[in-house]
């Protein structure tokens, strides 16, 4: 054989050293010398534990020597990072193992189009050469078959297409027929033997002198060092290092030149080989959701219950916040309130009409409404209920904004005369008049003094505190005072302003008109804004509340989708070394397992998102009013999928972490 003026493989005073116990060294490898030239077919025989298999793995950079060197076409190996010895195993080494190491989830197509999937093939290509060495290797019938499904020589024959997929230029096989049968066996050597006819450099592990013999050159080793190296054929016409690739039944060179259409397609290509790893990962997170329901379900639970909580009470929180501001907003708007503040044991001021009708007279005041409000029995006929009595001017209409549904208000000589007439709510018209849609003209007993019912309230509904508004009646302040046995003093002024602009101005003129009247402050001062203010802070420190409710959940579901995903990592630690031995870098296995927790999570999200909104559609069918907030919802679907990721990264981090000779190991 003529061979080149420099080894494809260069190994010298190569040592590997394991350290056990903490203390204990054992040596597998002891000072090797090798040289191993592009297209030889080399056996390396030798008994168990005589260091062959853990010389394979270093010369597939699975494993890197305790000291010395190894080259292979020039490249020292040991100056290499994690990363570019996976790129240099995609590009380079085709592994062929005695246990198979096929992943069992996956088809026998998609074990043979893994490591062109991290060599950044595009699908269609990979799939192409897939199914050409898969029908080349007699395994055109067995392509959508698991691992499972087929026998151990047809795995041996998947493992083998899986090798060949990236067209590597050197393959390693390991103890190839150690698990198999006689027959099987001559199949899969005489396969390797027509590898190494086309020109690849072989080399196989084996402890069998029958299979040794079928190389070009037997390369002996015992307690780690070489202890014979012979030829024992002719070996193949050496080609060039270049790395081969499959194109449909033959090997063949990638060409030197591109033209402008080649170099756009490779960047098309480069765009699609980002994608491919990503998309295998997401397989492979269903894959994973499919196969174990139970669990994945019992790990979302905490995630779906957190973005159900988070969406849900957002929108009924929302929905109620903004009906208690309709609410009160339609009952009181640009006004200031003036209200006694009586303290047991001290003497004050009562509000009187006077100060009313003295505030009237201040700048950017539209009206004044003096109240006196008491509870009291409202009946007619043999119907009576119970009901909140509301004495004050005319000027309720206008500055409550309330008008009548039916009839009308009383008069400003009603006012002055203090009348026996009222106006009622819907609440109380229904009571105490059923079967009369228009109760005007009728006498209904207050605090049984007859009253005639002049008109009907529209209707309010509920007060942002959860009064019926429309369970209460409006009578003249004089027929309050006169009539009904008031104190004969005010409960509170409303003030109607005309600029909101103004609204402090205003409010301190009324404070400074009330303390020169009253001598002092007994009274106190609000107005709308602050208690819009108030009515939103509170409803805003109860939504925190409940977020932070589904915060909880969300937190729980975030350790146990990193629980479920150290238990993958544990389960699947095989699989983690069969994808590194294809090819994959530390960093796409920390993408494939961080992908996962991220769909996991997502899913999470998802259901949580559809229960939330059946919730809120459930509270709006019995009359809740909800309001859906797509920000809310879309916060909480990327809350979800944070925790996927932050969750989820230390599983992924120790899955890249793993050494994969050790792994390979795992059962």
């Amino acid at each position: 054989m003529t061979s080149p003026a420099r080894p494809l493989i260069e190994i010298r005073g190569l040592h590997r050293t394991f350290v056990s116990g903490g203390a204990v060294e054992t040596t597998a490898l002891d000072g090797i010398d090798l040289d191993i030239h592009e297209g030889e077919f080399v056996a390396i025989k030798g008994a168990s534990g005589s260091g062959k298999s853990t010389l394979l793995n270093v010369l597939g950079c699975l494993d890197r020597p305790s000291s010395g060197t190894y080259r292979i076409a020039g490249v020292d190996t040991t100056r290499l990072g994690t990363a570019e010895l996976a790129h240099l195993r995609q590009r380079t080494f085709g592994f062929v193992f005695q246990r198979y190491h096929l992943i069992n989830g996956m088809t026998a197509i998609d074990n043979v189009e893994l490591p062109a999937i991290y060599g950044g093939v595009p699908k269609e290509v990979r799939r192409t050469r897939a199914e050409r060495l898969m029908a080349l290797l007699g395994l055109d019938d067995h392509r959508w078959k698991r691992p499972w499904q087929l026998s151990g020589g047809q795995q041996q024959r998947v493992a083998i297409a899986r090798a060949l997929i990236n067209g590597g230029s050197v393959i390693l096989a390991d103890e190839p027929t150690g698990a198999l049968d006689s027959k099987n066996s001559a199949e899969v050597i005489a396969i390797v033997r027509e590898l190494a006819e086309t020109g690849r450099t072989v080399i196989l592990v084996t402890h069998d002198a029958q299979v040794a013999a079928q190389a070009d050159r037997t390369i002996e080793i015992a307690d780690g060092r070489i202890v014979s190296d012979r030829a024992t054929k002719v070996a193949n016409a050496p080609m060039t290092a270049a790395p081969l690739a499959v194109a449909g039944d033959r090997v063949s060179r990638p060409a030197s030149g591109k033209t402008a259409s080649q170099t756009g397609a490779q960047n098309f290509a480069q765009v699609r080989a980002w994608w491919s790893p990503i998309a295998e990962a997401g397989r492979s997170a269903f894959a994973s959701i499919r196969s174990n329901p139970i669990r994945t379900g019992l790990t979302l639970l905490g995630v779906v219950i957190g973005v159900a909580s988070v969406v849900a009470l957002a929108a009924i929180g929302r929905g109620a916040e903004a009906e208690m501001i309709d609410r009160t907003s339609a009952l009181v708007s640009n006004t200031i309130m003036v209200t006694d503040r009586r303290e047991p044991g001290t003497s004050y001021t009562p509000l009187t009409p006077p100060d009313a009708a003295a505030i009237a007279e201040l700048p950017n005041v539209i009206a004044t409404l003096p109240v006196d409000e008491k509870y009291g029995v409202i009946s007619h006929g043999h119907r009576e209920t119970v009901t909140e009595i509301v004495g004050a001017t005319r000027d309720y209409r206008t500055v409550y904004r309330w008008e009548t549904r039916v009839g009308s208000y009383f008069s400003e000589e009603d006012d002055r005369r203090g009348s026996a007439v009222t106006v009622i709510g819907k609440t109380i018209a229904e009571r105490l008049f059923p079967d009369t849609p228009d109760p005007t003209g009728a006498t209904v007993l207050i605090d049984r003094m007859p009253f005639t019912v002049l008109g009907v309230l529209q209707e309010k509904g509920l007060s942002f505190s959860g009064e019926d508004l429309d369970r209460r009646l409006v009578v003249p302040l004089n027929a309050m005072m006169h009539r009904l046995g008031s104190r004969r003093e005010l409960q509170y002024i409303v003030v109607a302003i005309d600029d909101m602009e103004m609204l402090t101005t205003t409010r301190d003129a009324v404070r400074a008109l009330m303390v020169e009247r009253h001598g002092r402050q007994d009274f106190s001062i609000a107005d709308t804004a602050g208690a819009f203010r108030s009515i939103t802070d509170e409803r805003m420190a109860m939504n925190i509340r409940l977020i932070a409710i589904g915060g909880i959940s969300l937190l729980v579901g975030g350790i146990g989708i990193m629980n479920m995903m150290l238990t993958a990592v544990r389960e699947r630690t095989r699989e983690i070394g069969i994808r590194t031995a294809t090819g994959a870098t530390p960093g796409d296995i920390l993408r494939q397992f961080l992908i996962e927790a991220v769909v996991i999570s997502g899913t999470g999200g998802v259901v949580g998102l559809a229960i939330g909104i059946a919730i809120g559609a459930g509270a709006a069918y019995f009359g809740a009013t909800v309001i859906l907030s797509v920000t809310s919802a879309a916060l909480a679907f990327l809350l979800a999928l944070t925790l996927g990721v932050v969750f989820g990264f230390m599983p992924a981090r120790h899955a890249a972490r793993l050494d994969p000779v050790i792994a390979l190991a795992s059962e």
